[in-house]
């Protein structure tokens, strides 16, 4: 070992009192803690290996309320992984995850989002696929909570109920859109 590396020594040459010895010492510490957080963050940097384990993709969304809650619970659940990060691709699984008049209901908006660049897409497009927020209570008020307070729910969105409920209902190219004075949340 040379004597630069010994506790004794600055990098002048050999440490010959106490005060220069713990100076030395103290640099010594320093060098240390730097080298030690740069492992740390190269160690942290470094992907696990083993088993990760992901909760399973819930069943798919086919627009019944009874299953609203179980569906976004298990869909959030999902989503904790780490893997998911991105508002957008949160929305995106989701869709492939609606069925039936779900999958009629967002159809449109999808289409939207995927033929369109943000500047020409619906602004209500823009808004779910910035924000998994804004999907869920989009999807909440469709098919679940709004219904249940009297608003249009299901019913608005569905061309089966159209008139049946409410002669106001519009058109089913209409559908996607909520009319101006019911926006929901």
């Amino acid at each position: 070992m040379s004597s630069k590396n010994t506790p004794s020594s600055t990098a002048s040459g050999p440490a010959t009192n106490p005060a220069q010895m713990i100076q030395s010492l103290q640099q010594e510490v320093q060098q240390l803690r730097n080298s030690l957080a740069q492992t740390e963050a190269q160690v942290a940097a470094i992907p696990a290996t083993g088993v990760t384990i992901k909760p399973k993709l819930p069943k798919a969304f086919e627009g019944q309320k009874k299953d609203l809650t179980g569906f976004l619970t298990k869909l959030r659940t999902y989503y904790k992984h780490p893997v998911i990060n991105h508002e957008s691709t949160k929305v995106e699984i989701a869709y492939g995850l609606l069925e039936g008049t779900a999958s009629q209901w967002f159809t449109p908006i999808m289409k939207d989002y995927l033929e369109n660049r943000p500047s020409q897409r619906e602004d209500e497009t823009n808004k779910i696929f910035a924000d998994f927020d804004e999907f869920e209570q989009k999807l909440k008020y469709v098919f679940g909570e709004a219904e249940a307070e009297g608003q249009y729910g299901l019913a608005w969105y569905n061309p089966e109920n159209r008139d049946t409920q409410n002669p106001e209902i519009p058109e089913p190219s209409e559908q996607r859109r909520m009319p101006a004075d019911t926006q929901g949340p």
